[in-house]
């Protein structure tokens, strides 16, 4: 076992800490111990870190662990790059909107030294004032055009010329920009900075099912843009991560519990960080002395991890679920039910049909005709559009994410939507 204490050995605030080291439910993970399976993405990250002139697109579905990539990156290539500022953008956001996010962050971070009297003159240039050894931005920068904006950046994050870093800008949410101006000035920028040979590398990270969704086709942007892409892990690094932090706090997971939780996850390792986080927590509060996980503390932790998962992901099931009628949960789990991501109709009827059969308290739609209507309902706006029709016949989750959010969701109900039980 690890050189932490067990379980049992800690008081309150250092279980805490413990388990906020290792465990990552609701934060980035920037440890390159902690980073499963995503080698691959790290190199070529590394690789446009160690390029003159490019900058880097991280894109992928919503809780693939894009962000927790780059910061895990900037910590693991310190030698090359280090983090200037991180910020995220708003549906409204403009480009001078983030530019001054950026400059905030850059001040509050202490990498703009305001005794230097010439970067103050410089700055007031830009219509800036800094005052006090905090150096408090008094005035709001207005960029008129992405030369100047390349200029601004130039002044603020100045050459490492001893160690030879550039300094990483990374801008995240950018599938949330509803201005294309904004999304055209920052790959504009990107170029810019590169033609200039700024010290500065932007990393931008968007949720698309494709890079095109997000930048659109800009002449020369695959010279100036390094595309990486995320996808969702394999089980086996889920295991790596759930078995990493039961190593570390001391306790163990036998098989089928660790199996079950990435068939649970199904490739998102925001949901193997939840449901461990729960699963220690609950071990920690009824059976701090015992090693192995029970089956009654892993199905507990696994019931408070859904009971607690991201309201955007309750509010979307309590849509889809809750009109009326009852008859729509098991509809839904069947979609989710077994390894598929895209499932035909006959398939999900006959899922359905074992559901059911597995569930003796609850009475089955009367026929075929009612089950379809149902299961098209769901892909309907009354229903939050939760699934999407592809080719005829054909169902998947709009979200992906929240697939995995339902089959969490059914087995805290007592119901595995896996190939096969774990539970022993």
């Amino acid at each position: 076992m690890s050189d932490y204490k067990a379980l049992g050995d800690l008081e309150r605030r250092a279980f805490v800490d413990q388990l906020n080291f290792f465990c990552h439910p609701s934060e980035e993970v920037s440890n390159p111990d902690q980073l499963m399976g995503r080698d691959r993405a790290l190199n070529e990250l590394r690789d446009s870190f160690e390029t003159n002139g490019m900058n880097s697109f991280v894109w992928g579905l919503r809780g693939v662990g894009k962000t927790s990539l780059v910061h895990t990156a900037c910590a693991k290539f310190s030698d090359t790059v280090r983090l200037a500022a991180a910020v995220a953008c708003e549906k409204g956001s403009s480009s001078n909107d983030l530019l001054n996010d950026i400059f905030r962050r850059v001040v509050k971070d202490g990498k703009v030294d305001i005794k230097d009297k010439n970067l103050a003159g410089k700055l007031s240039l830009y219509g800036l004032t800094l005052s006090g050894s905090g150096g408090k931005l008094r005035e709001r920068v207005e960029i008129d055009s992405v030369n100047h904006a390349s200029d601004f950046l130039s002044t603020i994050l100045t050459a490492d010329f001893e160690r030879r870093r550039d300094w990483v800008i990374v801008v995240d949410e950018f599938d949330q920009l509803e201005n294309q101006d904004t999304i055209d000035f920052f790959t504009a920028l990107a170029k810019q900075i590169s033609v200039d040979k700024l010290p500065v590398k932007f990393v931008f990270c968007g949720v698309a099912a494709n890079l095109n969704d997000l930048i659109g086709s800009h002449e020369s942007v695959d010279r100036y843009l390094k595309a990486v892409e995320l996808k969702p892990l394999l089980d086996g690094h889920i295991i790596d991560i759930s078995k990493y932090v039961a190593f570390n706090m001391k306790v163990e997971l036998h098989w089928g519990q660790l199996t079950r939780i990435a068939q649970i996850a199904a490739g998102y390792p925001h949901f193997a960080h939840v449901i461990m986080n729960e699963i220690i927590r609950a071990a920690y509060e009824q059976t701090p002395d015992a090693i192995d996980i029970s089956a009654e503390v892993y199905r507990f932790g696994v019931q408070r991890a859904a009971s607690g998962a991201a309201t955007r992901l309750q509010n979307a099931y309590d849509a889809a679920t809750k009109k009326g009628t009852d008859k729509y949960i098991e509809v839904l789990w069947s979609v989710a039910d077994g390894q598929l991501l895209e499932k035909q109709f006959k398939s999900i009827r006959d899922d359905y049909a074992r559901i059911m059969g597995a569930r003796a308290d609850r009475k089955a739609l009367s026929n075929e005709t009612h089950f379809r209507n149902h299961l098209n309902a769901l892909c309907k706006p009354s229903h939050g559009s939760v699934l999407k029709r592809g080719k005829v016949g054909w169902y998947k989750f709009a979200d992906p994410m929240l697939r995995s959010y339902v089959r969490m969701i059914a087995f805290s109900s007592d119901m595995d939507l896996g190939e096969e039980s774990f539970e022993n």
